[in-house]
């Protein structure tokens, strides 16, 4: 929270800040009320959403009373209506990633794939715009597992991962794009991708099976090619 706080310059938005902390904080329940909101926020993203991601972001407690008027229309399998609760909400709180978030899941349930994973593409920008790599992570994750073959989800993801220093997950990351790239009978790519993974593994703090593991898949790619010397 303070460091988010101190990045800023913009007096009103600090004013406001402090106006939300007394709406959410200063009141007897204030622990029934802050767990209240948490159970609103969109699906499995309640987890590991900070409570000062609901400070700062929220414009007013008005907000998180309007996600559980959406939530409850969507239990209730009113999904159109509670899109366009959804969108009119936006219009008070048009930077609150965690509402774009419920819009995504939403567009879920409705069957508009495409669409949701369009929405969770520019919410992970925003977040990684903004320095939160965790939950650009987090939602990255989240567009490749409703669509492993977007291929700019995983480049954006490896840079996400380099950049927190988690070189083995990114080598994950790097051979689950090349399998891809394999499947697809584009041997050029999957070894290009391959050689930027060895790269990586080599890097200190890198387990030493990747590089074997790699090496390997390369000199089936090398085989295939029929280039020999390559291979061997």
């Amino acid at each position: 929270l303070i460091d988010s706080v101190q990045r800023g310059t913009d007096m009103e938005a600090q004013a406001r800040l402090c106006v939300n902390i007394e709406e959410m904080l200063v009141r007897a329940n204030w622990r029934q009320h802050l767990e209240k909101m948490r159970s609103e926020m969109p699906g499995a993203d309640k987890e590991v959403l900070p409570i000062a991601e609901i400070i700062i972001q929220a414009q007013s407690s008005q907000v998180i009373e309007a996600m559980k008027t959406i939530n409850d229309l969507a239990r209730s399998n009113y999904l159109r209506s509670a899109l366009d609760e959804a969108f009119h909400t936006l219009l008070h709180a048009p930077t609150y990633l965690p509402l774009h978030i419920m819009i995504a899941d939403l567009l879920l349930q409705e069957g508009r794939t495409a669409d949701a994973v369009g929405k969770l593409s520019i919410i992970a920008n925003a977040y990684s715009v903004r320095g939160e790599s965790v939950q650009a992570t987090h939602i990255l994750r989240k567009i490749i597992k409703l669509a492993p073959m977007d291929l700019s989800a995983r480049n954006h993801l490896v840079e996400q991962l380099v950049a927190s220093g988690q070189i083995n997950e990114a080598v994950g990351e790097y051979l689950g794009m090349a399998d891809i790239y394999y499947r697809l009978a584009d041997l050029d790519m999957a070894r290009k991708v391959f050689t930027t993974a060895l790269r990586l593994a080599q890097q200190p703090g890198a387990r030493r099976e990747w590089s074997i593991k790699i090496l390997q898949r390369m000199a089936d790619i090398d085989m295939q090619s029929l280039d020999w010397r390559q291979a061997v």
